[in-house]
């Protein structure tokens, strides 16, 4: 899976409705604390609560990460 902090966490909230109870991840590229860093905040914000939004707003400052 790749995306934003919000779209990962967003998959993970589908995996742990699916009934997930483990979710192998292998972080890569040249920073690799970056990538560990990334996942738990998205591993984190899959326990906030969501807000249904029709807005397009395209001006965010989450950057993706692969």
């Amino acid at each position: 899976m790749t995306g934003t902090r919000s779209d990962t966490a967003a998959t993970l909230r589908k995996l742990d409705d699916a009934g997930a109870s483990a979710v192998p991840y292998q972080p890569a590229g040249h920073d690799i604390p970056r990538e560990l860093r990334a996942f738990r905040e998205a591993a984190e914000r899959r326990h906030a609560p969501t807000t249904a939004s029709t807005s397009t707003n395209t001006n965010t400052t989450e950057t993706q990460y692969a």
